[in-house]
């Protein structure tokens, strides 16, 4: 099995959106609203809720 086809196996267990917009690939869900431009860009770590929200280290805008 490729990386493509574990991480759209991944998307379709958890109930993620999968789509093409333009010339990148986004994966939604609760929790999660990632781009790439490659399927294979994605890892499985990607895919948990809340996987990117910004450490507590890096600053946010207020």
């Amino acid at each position: 099995m490729t990386k493509e086809e574990r991480i759209r196996a991944e998307c379709a267990r958890r109930g993620l959106s999968l789509e093409r917009t333009g010339q990148a690939w986004r994966v939604s869900g609760p929790g999660i609203d990632i781009l790439a431009t490659e399927i294979s860009y994605f890892d499985q770590s990607d895919l948990n809720p809340n996987a990117h929200q910004p450490r507590q280290t890096e600053r946010t805008r207020p």
